[in-house]
């Protein structure tokens, strides 16, 4: 589907491998628990770098959002432009050890 909405979108710039349309989650199997990918903009060229979260549903909802991002260098901003508060947390390697993942940030 994130390919096709893809396509759909930007019909002159398609290519498969473009990374439009990522989920922060991913499942291993349709049992399992999901699992936080890692949004890593170091290996690009450009210094300003956009993650769009939206809701999908038509109902307005208010829940904590969590990214794991590999920069603790980010900026939240609203649709209007206003900046939001977020906060920002060293990615713990294990739940029962104090050893922290190099250069992984939860906002």
């Amino acid at each position: 589907m994130r390919q096709s909405a893809f396509y759909l979108l930007f019909q002159n710039n398609y290519y498969v491998y473009n990374q439009f349309f990522v989920l922060n989650e991913e499942y291993q199997t349709f049992q399992s628990l999901p699992e936080r990918k890692l949004l890593s903009f170091n290996n690009q060229q450009q210094s300003i770098r956009v993650v769009y979260i939206y809701n999908p549903t038509d109902q307005r909802r208010i829940e904590i959002v969590k990214v794991l991002l590999d920069t603790y260098q980010v900026r939240v901003i609203s649709h209007k432009q206003s900046k939001i508060p977020c906060q920002i947390d060293p990615k713990w390697s294990d739940k029962r050890s104090n050893i922290i993942d190099q250069n992984q940030f939860e906002v």
